[in-house]
């Protein structure tokens, strides 16, 4: 499968191309399909060129295309009518707006490619009408990073020297310096707009081929970066349908992908050092991106702040999924040299449709089993206990936010009933039920017979569907400890706490549904035990410690008023 056709064209880059003359006949351009793309793609509500957001509205990207295009149109005395739409656009409110909103935090791309295609407008008699204060305060910060940086330098990319076409004339840079870091291929940097502005300055015949090549391979508008990355965008794309809650639908396709780096390393084992690096370097640049204020710009810094604020096993696919949807820089992928490589529109419009669609289906789904489950409940009479928690819908939100199979509806459906009968007889062993009632319940859950219980504890049992004589025996023997006052060891407090918790109550009848061919043999294999005793005490720790820290919170309240 070809991916390139799945990423949008940049208009900046494919208006540079348009720019340079034809080698023999030097009143038309060399390439004519990159005009062509120019004329047929501005945006005919505002006027600009380059990608807008899923709302449609344009990005700050559009500021710096919609320049060049008019240039690259100017040059071949062509579309009159496009030209002043687009520079109305530039001198729009709009572009005002986006213009106030970087004012603090100009990217650096922007800085610096932005005054250039001022200056090349007002070069080729255009008039641009903007803000003087806002202009002069992005060309005095293009002014700092011409000062501060070198060319080429290890640490900074894309260096300074991929952005060719926008150095100002005063920024000396020789032939040699351009023929030192041209690539194998031809390319500056593998930038079409800087190779381009290249050729036209020093005619390279390497970057000639290179620019060549790219359009017989990129005919419809040239990409921001290329040769691309096809690796690069699988994993974007496979991201995108992952977040978007549209996983099961493309197994064969997500099963090609490797796995993020970051995420990855929410799976590693003690001892992979290489991992725990890299999971620490990663997390502390994103933490520096917040705190320098990086993405202040577009909607990524709220899905960095939840990448860091909240763990991977805690996080709820469904909700995910939703953000995601709504999210508006859903089809940007990854930054380039001067703009955000995006999806195109059609695959980006396609897939938010996929995805909504799929979001609404899960929902109905979701809505049908949460009723069925309050029916049961209220049958079997676990809603009107008259103590305790009412959990019903509690317990289905937590099951099904964070379940990935809307069609494995009876699996959620007896994690859920499990949940709440948990939930009702953990409450009946707090607070009310007696000494003698709790040992009775008990002794009937290991005899499973019904007789001689109260009709609190009756209705609790009735309800039970073949569950479990070891998690009502923990119930009974924290409620003893309790009554007793006896504070059991460690080891002890492990030992039932892990079985108290009652995830395997939950989890390991739910995951004999899973794979239905499994045979019984198999079951309950012995190297599993210590995994299954992982999944009971892990929950059981977490739990105490968010017990903990909420009595810390209420004590600490406490003593404030006082």
């Amino acid at each position: 499968m070809r991916w390139q056709p799945t990423v949008s064209p940049s208009a900046y880059d494919t208006a540079w191309l348009a720019m340079i003359p034809d080698s023999h006949e030097r009143f038309k351009p060399m390439f004519g399909n990159c005009l062509n793309w120019i004329l047929n793609n501005q945006n005919q509500h505002y006027g600009f060129w380059g990608d807008c957001d899923v709302h449609g509205m344009p990005t700050i990207e559009c500021l710096t295309a919609t320049l060049a295009c008019v240039v690259a149109l100017n040059r071949w005395n062509i579309g009159t009518v496009m030209i002043n739409k687009g520079l109305a656009y530039v001198h729009s409110s709009n572009a005002e707006k986006v213009l106030k909103e970087i004012k603090d935090q100009c990217p650096r791309w922007f800085a610096i490619v932005f005054p250039a295609m001022v200056e090349l407008s007002q070069e080729i008699g255009l008039k641009i009408e903007i803000n003087e204060a806002l202009l002069s305060d992005i060309f005095y910060q293009r002014q700092r990073i011409l000062d501060k940086e070198e060319l080429v330098k290890d640490y900074q990319y894309p260096p300074l020297l991929s952005y060719f076409e926008a150095l100002p004339s005063s920024y000396d840079v020789e032939q040699e310096d351009i023929l030192n870091h041209l690539s194998c291929d031809g390319s500056l940097f593998q930038s079409p707009s800087a190779t381009a502005c290249a050729f036209m300055a020093y005619g390279n015949t390497a970057c000639l081929s290179y620019l060549q090549a790219m359009v017989q391979k990129c005919p419809h508008g040239v990409p921001n970066t290329y040769p691309i990355d096809e690796e690069l965008i699988r994993l974007s794309v496979i991201n995108h349908v992952q977040r978007s809650g549209l996983a099961e639908h493309f197994t064969r396709e997500t099963k090609q992908v490797l796995e993020q780096v970051y995420k990855a390393t929410d799976l590693a084992f003690p001892g992979e050092h290489d991992l725990e690096e890299t999971r620490s370097f990663s997390r502390k640049l994103l933490e520096k991106s917040v705190s320098l204020g990086a993405g202040d710009q577009i909607p990524l810094r709220r899905l960095i702040e939840d990448e860091l604020r909240f763990q991977w096993m805690a996080r709820l696919d469904h909700l995910e999924h939703r953000m995601w949807i709504e999210e508006s820089e859903i089809n940007v992928m990854w930054a380039g040299k001067a703009s955000f490589q995006r999806l195109s529109s059609l695959h980006n419009d396609k897939l938010v449709r996929l995805a909504m669609e799929n979001y609404k289906f899960r929902q109905a789904i979701y809505q049908t089993e949460l009723d069925q489950l309050k029916r049961w409940s209220k049958d079997w009479g676990l809603n009107d206990m008259g103590f305790g928690r009412e959990k019903t819908t509690y317990c289905y939100f937590a099951i099904a936010a964070s379940c990935n199979l809307p069609c494995d509806s009876y699996i959620r459906m007896i994690v859920a009933k499990s949940a709440i009968i948990i939930t009702v007889a953990d409450d009946f062993f707090d607070t009310k039920g007696t000494p003698t009632e709790l040992r009775s319940l008990t002794d009937a859950v290991q005899r499973w017979d019904a007789k001689g219980l109260c009709s609190d504890a009756k209705t609790i049992f009735l309800a039970l569907d073949n569950l479990w004589y070891e998690t009502f025996l923990s119930w009974l023997t924290e409620s003893e400890w309790s009554r007793s006052n006896n504070v059991p060891s460690m080891e002890e407090y492990l030992q039932v706490g892990m079985k108290s918790i009652a995830t395997h109550t939950l989890v390991l009848p739910a995951s004999c549904y899973l794979k239905p061919s499994l045979p019984n043999s198999k079951l309950r294999p012995r190297q599993y035990e210590s995994l299954t005793e992982l999944v009971m005490t892990i929950p059981r720790l977490l739990n105490d410690l968010q017990s903990f820290e909420g009595k810390i919170k209420v004590f600490e309240a406490e003593v404030r008023s006082y």
